[in-house]
């Protein structure tokens, strides 16, 4: 039975750091798009998503500003920025056998409701060849989360680290 626990804390900690690992460098590569964005530096990093281009090629469907573009950019660098953050935090949590439920839940959740924003700007911008990705990120996302919380379930977060 504990080694059944053992694997299963295990086996959770694989998906949030698998997670963990992908928002932060997904932030790092947006940022490092958003640094050259804003102009603070002559020539992108090699390592940066072009994700800002895209940005702007989508929503220049309704001929909104490059201002538009950017904000929404920087939203998505601070989210993404915050949700790796979160996953970090968890992945300490479980090391330290000090995991809450809020700890967890939060990065699964704001990682779910990302690639949904997404999926619904795709629709809102016509932007119909991205929306097949976040699909999957999002159905990605919604299994993790399932998973995370059929191995870890509610009897371990509530009586051994309430």
């Amino acid at each position: 039975m504990v080694t059944s626990k053992i694997n299963q804390t295990w086996f959770a900690f694989i998906i949030i750091a698998f997670w963990s690992g992908w928002f932060s460098l997904a932030f790092c590569s947006n940022a490092s798009d958003l640094i050259y964005a804003l102009g603070l530096i002559q020539q992108p990093f090699t390592f940066h998503s072009g994700n800002y281009a895209l940005v702007k090629q989508i929503i220049a469907i309704y001929h909104w500003p490059n201002s538009i573009a950017l904000i929404l950019f920087i939203l998505n660098v601070l989210i993404q920025g915050i949700i790796a953050v979160l996953f970090i935090a968890a992945i300490i949590s479980i090391l330290c056998g000090c995991l809450k439920k809020s700890t967890l839940l939060w990065p699964l959740l704001l990682n779910i409701a990302l690639w949904a924003a997404f999926m619904i700007m795709e629709e809102f911008f016509l932007a119909y060849s991205q929306e097949k990705v976040h699909l999957n990120f999002m159905i990605l996302a919604t299994i993790s989360a399932m998973l995370v919380g059929m191995a870890l379930g509610d009897s371990y977060l509530e009586k051994k680290h309430a």
